[in-house]
């Protein structure tokens, strides 16, 4: 199959452009004209590959090979050097005559952007209105402030009816009400810039994500006349980066899965106002929330314990100086529904009794993840699955499933390996105490000798994947 060169995607009947002060533009707009306005040379290579066996695929199965190969849509212009950045649905446009058409009429094609200051505005929206048709949008833009011409007045003014990035800002007003996913790069304050109407519709809206970009005035507060109410009842997941959560209005579904990075220094909150925070969440089906609170008061907790009756899945980070925050925030925590539980993000100062102390407040999960970073293994081990030493309950009679994680990608000792081993033996059978434990999935890999003691016990052994936190698939 003839594969198309920079030449054959530039079309006779348009006239380069300059990019940049750079080399002539082979893609804009004008390449997804209809297939009679190709050039010779494109006509000829289309000749060619119409009778190749691919060729003989019906339409529909084409046009699902072409969505699961599609690529956002990064440059709506390249230059002759940089042709080989021409995303998938691009190139295909240009293989036969038949693909072009299809490419041309498959709307999801088209739907999909990476932005940058770099690409006119106009030229992203004259490509939703020729392609993209009515198909919902996915629009990224990794840093808003980009698109202001000095990028610091963005966190310095405050007068809203003074536009900082105004092409952006029309951008996206015109097109809200069409975007499925949005992730866009803010601080508190560009934020306030981008949604400046009261209530800020997106009907479409399923997953949004704010990412958080270098804020030039952090300790400036954000004036309330600014703050904004989402509508968006179809809201399934949101993650925001160290800004705060959007209200909603009474019509928004609100949101099952919900991303939250939370730095006292970056947010200026309090210990208090995590718990608060939680309150607004009592929806929520899955949670990941990673805080710090260095140089805060940890004991001005609130004192009411705060409901979250639907959380299944809890992935949660605690950067403090007091071992004990972990604890204190899940005494104030009421968790029936809890199952599957996240500790791997802890920072290293959470010594055994402070993790145990916390686990008390959870004894009826299912799943639990760790890094072993920090810990002594072998007791960790103990406490977690079964008791040796007497008098102390089992601290997770429930567990089934167990995920370890050692960063340091070593292990220091043999004495992980007993104590896997005595695990197995006494947690893989049912008792009147405990459900039997099922699953270990280990990072590093365990010895191949390891495994198979562990498997004649009756513990299925995976290993275990690089584990990030909870990120929104966009």
């Amino acid at each position: 199959m003839s594969s198309p060169t920079s030449t054959d995607l530039t079309l006779s009947h348009s006239t380069p452009i300059q990019a940049d002060n750079g080399p002539p533009v082979v893609f804009t707009t004008d390449d997804m004209c209809d297939d009679d306005q190709l050039d010779n040379r494109t006509r000829s290579n289309a000749a060619q590959n119409a009778h190749l066996p691919i060729a003989r695929l019906p339409d529909g199965i084409l046009q699902a090979i072409f969505e699961i190969e599609a690529q956002p849509l990064q440059y709506i212009y390249v230059s002759s050097a940089t042709s080989d950045r021409l995303p998938f649905q691009v190139r295909i446009s240009h293989v036969c005559r038949r693909w072009r058409r299809l490419a041309l009429q498959t709307a999801r094609l088209w739907s999909t952007f990476v932005l940058n200051h770099q690409i006119p505005l106009e030229l992203v929206t004259e490509v939703i209105r020729k392609r993209a048709k009515g198909a919902a949008l996915n629009v990224n833009i990794p840093d808003s402030h980009s698109f202001s011409e000095i990028p610091w007045s963005v966190c310095n003014t405050f007068d809203h009816a003074v536009e900082v990035f105004p092409s952006l800002v029309q951008f996206v007003e015109q097109h809200l009400h069409r975007f499925k996913c949005f992730s866009i790069g803010v601080c508190k304050h560009s934020l306030s810039h981008l949604l400046r109407n009261q209530r800020t519709i997106a009907g479409a809206l399923t997953a949004l994500r704010f990412t958080l970009v270098s804020c030039y005035s952090p300790a400036t507060s954000v004036p309330p006349e600014s703050g904004y109410q989402l509508h968006a009842p179809s809201l399934h997941a949101i993650e925001v980066d160290h800004v705060p959560l959007p209200s909603f209005t009474p019509g928004t579904r609100l949101p099952n899965v919900v991303v939250a990075k939370r730095y006292a220094h970056l947010l200026d909150f309090t210990p208090a106002q995590v718990l608060q925070e939680f309150r607004d969440l009592s929806h929520v089906k899955t949670l990941a929330y990673i805080f710090g609170l260095w140089g805060t008061d940890v004991t001005s907790w609130l004192d009411q314990t705060i409901a979250l009756p639907q959380l299944c899945t809890l992935q949660i980070g605690c950067f403090s100086p007091n071992p004990r925050s972990l604890a204190q925030v899940f005494q104030r925590l009421s968790l029936p529904s809890l199952h599957r539980l996240d500790l791997r993000l802890l920072s290293q100062a959470h010594e055994e009794e402070p993790l145990f102390s916390a686990l008390e407040y959870v004894p009826m999960i299912s799943e639990l993840s760790l890094n072993l970073a920090g810990y002594t293994s072998p007791l960790l081990l103990r406490r977690l699955v079964h008791n040796t030493d007497g008098g102390q309950p089992i601290l997770l009679p429930r567990l089934q499933i167990l995920e370890l994680y050692n960063e340091f990608e070593q292990y220091q000792n043999h004495d992980i390996f007993e104590a896997l081993e005595a695990m197995a033996i006494l947690r893989c059978n049912p008792t009147p105490n405990w459900v039997p434990l099922k699953k270990l999935h280990i990072a590093p890999p365990l010895p191949r000798d390891t495994v198979e003691t562990l498997t004649q016990f009756g513990l299925l052994v995976g290993d275990l994947g690089i584990r990030k936190f909870i990120e929104l698939e966009m």
